[in-house]
């Protein structure tokens, strides 16, 4: 795996609040999630860390990004900066 750059950066709500800035802390923070959780209590988490974790090109990176982006709007783990595009 390629330690590329998620632009926008992800500001995940958990704890005191993580932002994720690489490939690499997403697919970290999504290996935990998956451990924590059930499928069942969040059943998108393998496929995006399956997706985190074949990441080989920019368009990978962008699209795993992507991927897990969606996946904490739908679980409200989001935190949408004022400045950043939606």
């Amino acid at each position: 795996m390629s330690d590329f750059p998620i632009t926008p950066e992800l500001h995940v709500r958990v704890g005191h609040g993580l932002t994720l800035r690489t490939i690499d802390e997403a697919a970290e923070f999504a290996r935990k999630m998956a451990r924590e959780r059930n499928s069942r209590e969040w059943d998108g988490v393998l496929y995006v860390l399956y997706r985190l974790e074949a990441v080989r090109t920019r368009e990978d990176a962008r699209e795993a990004a992507n991927a897990l982006r969606a996946l904490l709007e739908a679980e409200d783990l989001l935190v949408v900066q004022s400045d950043q595009p939606r």
